[in-house]
C-alpha cells in the first residue's frame, strides 16, 4: 500500500525540469510515487500538491498540483517523462478519458465517441489544410474517414495508461489523438491520422 510521504523536492529528473518550466520554480510538497501497470512496462506518477513557477521577468505564478509522469519500458528504461497540471488535466483525468475513448473505438460507437469530442474537432492531414469537424452529426457522417483503418488501430494499440502531457493537453499513441481539459471537461480536440 502506498503511503503519503511529504518532503522537499529536488529537481533530479527531466520530468521535474519540465514541470518547473520558465526559469526557476519550487515544488512544495509531494506524495509517494504510484506505479501503474502498462502494456509494455509501467507508468510512475508522482503528485506534487503545489508548485510555484518563477518567470524570467520576476513574476511568480502558482501552478497548483502537478503530476510528474515517467513511462518505463519492460526493461525499466525511461521512454518518456512529462508533467500534467491539475489545472489543465491530471494524469488520472487523461488516463480515464483515453480509456473511454479506446472503448468507444473498440465498439465502433460513433455516438459514444462524439460525446467525448470538443467541437470543432481538428483532423490534421499530411500536406493538406486540417479538416474541421463542426459537430456530432458531421463526425458521425465522417467517422470512417477520421477513425478508419490505421488511425483506429493506432489508438487501439496505444495504452490509455501511457499518457504524455504537454502544454494544455495530453496524448497517447505517439500523438495520434490529443485531449485537453477545459471548463472541467476533458475532451478529444485533435486527431493526427496514420
Amino acid at each position: 500500500m502506498l503511503q503519503r510521504v511529504p518532503f522537499a523536492v529536488r529537481c533530479l529528473s527531466v520530468a521535474c525540469a519540465l514541470a518547473l518550466f520558465a526559469g526557476h520554480a519550487s515544488a512544495h510538497e509531494t506524495e509517494a510515487v504510484r506505479t501503474i501497470a502498462a502494456k509494455n512496462g509501467r507508468v510512475l506518477v508522482e503528485r506534487q500538491s503545489h508548485a510555484s513557477v518563477h518567470a524570467d521577468d520576476g513574476s511568480v505564478r502558482e501552478q497548483g498540483a502537478i503530476d510528474l509522469v515517467t513511462v518505463e519500458d519492460a526493461a525499466g528504461n525511461v521512454v518518456s517523462e512529462s508533467t500534467c497540471s491539475a489545472e489543465t488535466g491530471s494524469y488520472d483525468d487523461y488516463r480515464v478519458f483515453f480509456g473511454a475513448l479506446t472503448r468507444a473505438l473498440e465498439a465502433n460507437d460513433a455516438e459514444r465517441l462524439a460525446a467525448l469530442v470538443e467541437f470543432p474537432l481538428r483532423v490534421n492531414r499530411s500536406g493538406k489544410k486540417p479538416l474541421k469537424i463542426a459537430n456530432a452529426a458531421a463526425l458521425r457522417k465522417q467517422y470512417a474517414k477520421v477513425f478508419g483503418g490505421p488511425t483506429r488501430q493506432a489508438v487501439l494499440d496505444a495504452d490509455p495508461a501511457v499518457v504524455f502531457c504537454r502544454d494544455d493537453g495530453a496524448m497517447i499513441g505517439h500523438g495520434v489523438v490529443w485531449a485537453r481539459k477545459q471548463d472541467g471537461r476533458t475532451a478529444l480536440y485533435v486527431v493526427n491520422p496514420h
